[in-house]
């Protein structure tokens, strides 16, 4: 089983190519939602009120993502502190979810896992990956992402500057993919890269690829 991790600036087409390469038969694992999942648990719920307070809960009694976010992503020592002890109760948990998920998906024969993780080089992700795709996406693509989502202008540039640099992103990467286009054309991109990796590992000439959806098969795991 191949893992591919994906990196890119925040709001720069990740979850959109996860997206497609589910819909190509990889297993997408979506770090965010595992996240949210284990937020929602009892214990982890009563751990984060006692610590951020009743303001982050909403009337149905489960956690506000969004007044929880206005907690920890501010650039005030509170801010950093509160965020770095929302990690410490959330992250183990996420990862112990997250590496099950890959374990499952190998039993299952599955051909590829898909890392969604917003931090895969600073969270040692990285290190479980085969192939590691860098969305390279230009600032006006980011920027108008970003303002669909509701961010503001500062609150992009704070969660742009507690990343890697691109430079270093691009480095460390297996693969740069440029994101300056249509929708179309990043797909188009991704199913070129899909139909290589299913061509090489399944030891068939790429021109018989017609159909670029996962086959069954089984590769080294780590």
């Amino acid at each position: 089983m191949v893992i591919i991790g994906l990196s890119s600036v925040p709001a720069g087409g990740k979850s959109t190519v996860a997206a497609h390469l589910a819909d190509l038969g990889a297993t997408w694992i979506n770090a965010d939602r595992v996240a949210h999942s284990v937020l929602e648990t009892p214990e982890i719920t009563k751990l984060v009120v006692a610590y951020f307070g009743a303001a982050i809960v909403d009337k149905q009694g489960q956690i506000d993502r969004r007044q929880l976010a206005k907690k920890v992503f501010g650039d005030d020592d509170s801010s950093r502190q509160g965020l770095r002890y929302l990690e410490s109760v959330i992250h183990p948990s996420t990862r112990q979810l997250m590496t099950e998920m890959i374990t499952q998906a190998d039993q299952a024969n599955a051909c590829a896992v898909t890392l969604d993780v917003p931090l895969l080089f600073e969270s040692g992700w990285a290190a479980s990956c085969d192939e590691i795709l860098f969305i390279d996406t230009p600032q006006r693509i980011q920027s108008s992402e970003a303002e669909r989502r509701g961010w503001t202008a500062e609150t992009l540039k704070l969660r742009q500057s507690r990343q890697m640099s691109v430079e270093d992103k691009r480095r460390l990467s297996t693969r740069i993919i440029p994101n300056n286009g249509t929708l179309e054309d990043l797909k188009l991109q991704i199913t070129m890269f899909w139909q290589e990796l299913t061509a090489d590992l399944l030891n068939i000439p790429e021109s018989q690829t017609a159909d670029p959806h996962c086959h069954p098969f089984r590769q080294r795991t780590h």
